[in-house]
């Protein structure tokens, strides 16, 4: 896995899953996957980077993120979300490796309630589904993240389109994500996805990253650290 393609996919270990946070405790989410296709750009608006992923959903809250491709290149790295045993796993099956955080028990309360969304009559359709607009704005260091979304209201809120742009100060692009969905499968994923990896080692991302750059023939004395 060349530095290009696992700096980005290292981050997405850390990525929060706002789809499927909220206030509003109900019983059950809505069970579905989703087929993503994400688009990075630079300030030009020049292509930087393709991902292909699938974001699947269980009835308690659960959910399991698959990174299958970064540019055409299989990675199949996974996070997993399991309120039933209060864990968040992420598995890179490239070297058999997972790092397991032990979630709070307000972090799996706040991810069993359902997502209310957003007051506003639905502008669209997207994939069958009736869709609310949603825009929000976050300060960042010298810069600002405008967030475009389009969230389905009988998919716990869940956004079939999700476009962020960071600016500069002066409103000049710096960078841009696009995340489209293309399909929706509405059934329940198997439940054995969720305690895929237990024969994996467990390592600190550093670690799992200093074994990327060994395959590539690099070395990172810091990774080991």
């Amino acid at each position: 896995m060349t530095k290009n393609i696992l700096l980005p996919t290292l981050r997405f270990a850390a990525l929060a899953v706002g789809a499927v946070s909220g206030q509003n405790a109900k019983e059950r989410h809505i069970a579905f996957t989703a087929v993503i296709v994400e688009n990075h750009y630079d300030d030009a608006g020049n292509p930087k980077g393709v991902y292909f992923e699938t974001y699947s959903v269980w009835p308690d809250g659960s959910t399991e993120e698959i990174r299958h491709a970064v540019d055409g290149r299989p990675t199949g790295l996974r996070k997993i979300q399991d309120l039933a045993r209060g864990v968040s796993t992420v598995l890179d099956t490239e070297t058999f490796s997972k790092t397991t955080y032990t979630m709070s028990p307000a972090e799996v309360q706040r991810l069993r309630a359902r997502k209310a969304c957003a007051a506003g009559i639905p502008a669209a359709t997207l994939l069958g589904y009736s869709v609310v607009p949603q825009m929000t704005t976050r300060a960042t260091w010298g810069s600002r993240e405008v967030t475009h979304k389009k969230l389905a209201r009988s998919l716990d809120c869940f956004p079939l389109y999700d476009s962020t742009t960071l600016q500069d100060g002066a409103g000049k692009t710096l960078a841009a994500v696009t995340r489209v969905v293309t399909a929706v499968m509405r059934s329940e994923p198997d439940r054995a996805e969720l305690t895929m990896g237990q024969n994996f080692t467990e390592r600190r991302p550093s670690e799992v990253m200093a074994l990327h750059l060994g395959m590539d023939g690099n070395a990172c004395p810091e990774c080991a650290a």
